[in-house]
C-alpha cells in the first residue's frame, strides 16, 4: 500500500512540475514577445512554441501524467512524447535565434544529448520506483 502511495505521489509531483514547467515557458514568452527589441524572426520562433504548448501532445503528456497519479502505473509513450516536445522547442529556438547552421548543429545535438540522458535518468526514477509503464 505504502508503494501505490508513493508511486501515486511521486507522478502527482511530475504533472504540477510538467504544468509549471509549460507555464514557466507562456510566461517567459510573453514578457520576450513585450521587448522593444525582438524581431519578425523572433515572433515567428515563438509562435511556433507557443502552437506546440497549445497542441495534443502536452495536453495528453499532462492527462496520462493525471491518470498516472491515479493507478500508479504510467504510458510508456509518455516519456517519448515529453522527450520529442522538448526536443521540438529547443530544434524551434536554435533555428529562430543563429543564422550560423555549423552551430546550429552543435546545439542542437548538445541539448538533444541532455534532454536523452533526462528521459533514461527518468526512466530508471521509474524503474526503481516500479511503476509499470504500460
Amino acid at each position: 500500500m505504502q508503494d501505490f502511495v508513493l508511486k501515486q505521489q511521486y507522478l502527482s509531483n511530475w504533472h504540477d512540475r510538467f504544468v509549471r514547467y509549460v507555464q514557466w515557458v507562456w510566461s517567459y514568452i510573453d514578457t520576450i514577445e513585450k521587448h522593444s527589441q525582438i524581431t519578425e524572426k523572433d515572433k515567428c520562433g515563438l509562435d511556433a512554441i507557443n502552437l506546440l504548448l497549445s497542441g495534443n501532445d502536452v495536453i495528453e503528456i499532462e492527462r496520462n501524467l493525471t491518470e498516472g497519479s491515479t493507478t500508479g502505473a504510467l504510458k510508456k509513450d509518455t516519456l517519448e512524447k515529453i522527450e520529442k516536445l522538448n526536443k521540438d522547442i529547443v530544434d524551434i529556438a536554435i533555428e529562430h535565434s543563429s543564422d550560423n547552421p555549423l552551430w546550429n548543429v552543435f546545439l542542437k545535438q548538445l541539448f538533444h544529448q541532455h534532454i536523452e540522458r533526462g528521459k533514461e535518468a527518468e526512466r530508471m526514477r521509474l524503474d526503481e520506483l516500479k511503476i509499470t509503464l504500460l
